[in-house]
Formats: C-alpha cells, structure tokens, sequence
C-alpha cells in the first residue's frame, strides 16, 4: 500500500475531534499529535517530492521522527525554500507539541484531560489547518 499522508492527516483530524468531542482525551491527543506531523510530511513531500521512494515512504531517516521534533524541523526545512506562506501558520519556537510523545499511547487515560489536550487540539484545528488550505491553495496538495 501506498503512503498518504494527506489522507491520513484527514482521518485522524475527524478521528480525534471525535473522541475529543466524546471526552475520549488519550485517543484524541494521541491522533492530534500524528495528525499534525502527517500534515507536515504531506507538505514537505508537496515541496519536495524527492523526499519519498515510489510508495511515498520517506527515505531520509532525519525526516521520520515525530510531531515533537518534526515541527522544529520543519521550520528548518522551510528555511530553505520559498516559504513565507507556510512559515506564517507555524512558529518554530512555539511548539505546542513539546509535551506530546508517541509512547504516551501507552499510559493510562486518567492522565489524559481536557485542558492537556486543548493545545494540541488547538493546532491541529487551526494552525495545521489553515498550513493545509495553503499548500492546497497553491497547488502543492
């Protein structure tokens, strides 16, 4: 099968408004976090499709890592090219992720609650968001 990150941006966005809407924090912030950073490969595979093999695997190891270190480094990616319309959506310094771990999926829900979740939700719904309409609205998605 092939990747799409895209794709997978959009279904974990519905699957995490979702459960967030059905108080179901651990879920909801877990798939915000791989929501964001499906967002952003999908961006920079739009910028530079030299980043992805045939099946749109990524090939360099640098770029799979996850939303907690991947939003810095896309920043750093932008750097590089023509990219004001998408640096404008994110701040490089200000990762609302920081706090947010792929292992978490392994703690207990109690930890999880509404107001941890909130930024995360918060980004994905409008700054990761508002980053997507760009990319699409320039033709790069």
């Amino acid at each position: 099968m092939k990747t799409d990150f895209k794709n997978a941006y959009v279904r974990h966005q519905k699957d995490a408004n979702d459960l967030f809407n059905n108080k179901r924090y651990a879920n909801a912030d877990h798939l915000y976090g791989l929501a964001a950073e499906c967002a952003l490969k999908a961006v920079m595979i739009g910028l530079d499709p030299s980043l992805v093999d045939e099946n749109g695997d990524l090939l360099n190891q640098g770029d799979k890592i996850h939303i907690n270190k991947l939003w810095q480094h896309f920043g750093f990616f932008l750097q590089n090219r023509v990219a004001s319309p998408y640096l404008a959506h994110l701040s490089p310094r200000n990762n609302p992720f920081n706090n947010w771990n792929v292992n978490s999926r392994y703690v207990h829900e109690k930890y999880f609650v509404k107001n941890n979740t909130l930024p995360h939700q918060a980004a994905v719904n409008n700054n990761i968001s508002n980053l997507i309409a760009t990319a699409i609205g320039n033709g790069i998605l």
